[in-house]
């Protein structure tokens, strides 16, 4: 929905959001992901639970045609640049991958005592890459992390 406001004589048109932003699936573009654990907790101190993680990636990544350029698990957040799904949308893959990490934490006992709710915030930052200049931007931000 578009909105006109006019300012010193200039008609401006400012597009409304209902919620959040609008995501562009299906556009052949790659994306520079970031997704939080729930109430920042952090949930990846150690070696097993980033191994899930890991191993996970790698399943939604075959199960739903996914290139991976990278990816760096933090303590209370993960970053991805990644291809659009072959199959379904990134959000589908995005759900089976946190779904997934979820299950396997919590029933592998990594979490405090395995009775947490919630791993995850349940929305995640998508920004879509458009060219190989962004792309070395968003490559760069992984490396100075690491």
């Amino acid at each position: 929905m578009f909105t006109r406001h006019r300012y010193g004589g200039i008609t401006k048109y400012i597009l409304l959001m209902r919620w959040g932003l609008t995501r562009f699936h299906h556009s052949g573009q790659s994306h520079f992901v970031t997704f939080c654990c729930h109430d920042r907790h952090p949930w990846f101190t150690t070696d097993a639970s980033c191994r899930i993680f890991a191993s996970a990636l790698e399943r939604v990544r075959r199960s739903y045609g996914l290139y991976v350029y990278g990816y760096v698990v933090m303590p209370e957040h993960v970053h991805l640049l990644l291809s659009e799904p072959q199959r379904d949308t990134l959000a589908d893959a995005l759900k089976s991958l946190k779904q997934g990490v979820s299950r396997r934490l919590i029933s592998g006992g990594s979490l405090a005592s395995g009775r947490a709710e919630h791993v995850w915030e349940k929305r995640y930052y998508d920004f879509n890459i458009r060219n190989r200049a962004q792309l070395w931007r968003s490559y760069a931000i992984f490396t100075a992390i690491q």
